[in-house]
């Protein structure tokens, strides 16, 4: 990521963070509405599991200048992921409806950069996560959301 993207990220987080939970719950309806199958995968309350998302998106957009700070998080958590049964192909599913999240959250504001600017924070995010819990390979890379 270029530091333009970084910044652009940043400065858009802080209006996501500042609607918090509701911005969060607006991703899982997304989320169920690409694939209801994903659902039975999220055992706990979704407001409590908002907030835990919150919490790490958070981490990951405070420190996104630096993916050595949120590398060792995002591995442990992609490992933990693959106890839920998470699949290779959820992380796009996964990023379609986070894109999706943040078009309607930003509105206007999501201008082609901003776009931009997310994609390759999230292809960073999930390539760091996929090649933890199934190890790296070209062959199953997967194309952004």
């Amino acid at each position: 990521m270029t530091p333009a993207q970084v910044e652009r990220v940043q400065d858009s987080y802080s209006f996501i963070f500042a609607v918090g939970t509701p911005f969060i719950l607006s991703f899982y309806d997304k989320l169920f509405e690409i694939d209801p199958d994903l659902r039975p995968l999220f055992r706990t309350d979704l407001a409590a599991q908002s907030e835990k998302l919150l919490m790490a998106l958070t981490y990951v957009v405070k420190n996104l200048h630096d993916a050595n700070r949120f590398l060792p998080v995002a591995e442990v958590i992609a490992k933990r992921h693959l106890t839920y049964g998470v699949k290779r192909e959820d992380y796009f599913k996964v990023g379609q409806a986070l894109i999706q999240s943040l078009d309607e959250a930003l509105d206007r504001h999501f201008t082609p950069e901003t776009h931009q600017a997310w994609l390759a924070a999230y292809t960073l995010l999930a390539g760091i996560m996929c090649d933890a819990a199934y190890g790296a390979s070209d062959d199953d890379k997967l194309p952004p959301p």
